[in-house]
């Protein structure tokens, strides 16, 4: 099955947890693409803008 290439139209805040962030996408992510996608945010986080006066650090 072919699946159709992979879009995230929209990002928000979790309305009950702040330190959660959800991402939608146009249809359903695989399991390949949702490991793909948490290791890109780790890379994401450890190279943050500096925020409340300290940077950001590699968690690892």
């Amino acid at each position: 099955m072919k699946l159709e290439p992979l879009r995230c139209p929209a990002a928000g805040r979790d309305a009950e947890n702040e330190k959660m962030l959800c991402f939608y996408f146009n249809r359903r992510v695989t399991d390949d693409e949702m490991r793909y996608l948490h290791a890109v945010m780790r890379q994401a986080a450890a190279y943050s803008p500096i925020i409340d006066g300290q940077p950001g650090k590699q968690t690892t």
